[in-house]
């Protein structure tokens, strides 16, 4: 049944409708630490996620790809995996290439060497992907996460995750012909000493020229965090004030180079 509420705005009351909520996934979950995991393009709004078999066993642990068409209403899901892994962590990252081909990149959590990448087979249809390709960016690493930011000044795409080389820190992988191939990158935070903390990141692109990185440095239920930022432009890694630290290959050598925005107290970081 269709509902009717009043709405105020700074213009006066207006009158809307409000109709059902849509449900996209009845069995999709995803963590905090992988973007976009969610993307509007040409119409279409996509959602990527790992299944719990909840409602189906034969999707328990898939790698999926929702895609509604926002006119149409149009609902297809797509498989990207059979029976990945049942972890949260493995959701893909979702972009859009410069030609309209959808690219998806998702990795187990800590237990491979690797992660996995898919492309559209067509130009803004995400309804179809190609083969199931992989990248190792070393022999002893352990991956987790997925996190996509183009630079169009660089024509460069990168893949932020934790786990280059076994380190548990947050690492990078980059292509130059937006997701056909991949390279090494390095470690990005270093954590000085013996316990092997591993910083919390979110990363924001501008997609032209910068990228963003808000982390801590490291489990809150290992340490007392305070939050950072620097951010990547020109080859460089900077202080929120422009300061140069110095090239994003050679990375941050504790947390505390970047610009503390919120300092830590033992209440506030474990709650």
């Amino acid at each position: 049944m269709r509902k009717r509420f009043l709405c105020l705005t700074l213009f006066g009351p207006v009158l809307l409708s409000a109709v059902e909520p849509i449900l996209f996934n009845d069995d999709g979950a995803w963590c905090w630490f992988q973007d976009e995991r969610a993307v509007i393009h040409r119409g279409w709004l996509v959602f990527a996620s790992v299944a719990a078999g909840a409602h189906d066993p034969g999707r328990r642990a898939d790698v999926e790809v929702l895609a509604y068409h926002l006119r149409l209403g149009r609902k297809v899901l797509s498989e990207l995996h059979d029976r990945f892994q049942l972890d949260d962590h493995d959701a893909p990252a979702l972009w859009v290439r410069p030609d309209g081909r959808w690219l998806a990149v998702y990795a187990k959590h800590g237990s491979e060497n690797r992660f996995y990448y898919r492309l559209s087979m067509r130009p803004h249809d995400p309804t179809r992907w190609g083969p199931e390709l992989s990248f190792v960016p070393g022999e002893s690493s352990r991956l987790t996460y997925s996190n996509l930011c183009y630079l169009a000044d660089e024509k460069r795409l990168y893949n932020f995750f934790r786990g280059l080389d076994d380190s548990f820190k947050p690492s990078y992988a980059f292509s130059n012909d937006a997701g056909e191939s991949w390279k090494t990158g390095r470690i990005i935070i270093q954590v000085p000493g013996k316990f092997r903390h591993r910083p919390y990141v979110k990363y924001a692109s501008n997609g032209k020229d910068t990228i963003h990185f808000f982390y801590t440095e490291g489990h809150p239920r290992n340490y007392d965090n305070s939050a950072y930022h620097v951010y990547y432009r020109n080859g460089c890694l900077h202080r929120s004030d422009g300061t140069v630290i110095r090239r994003l290959e050679e990375g941050l050598r504790e947390p505390a180079e970047g610009t503390r925005v919120f300092a830590e107290t033992p209440t506030t970081s474990r709650g």
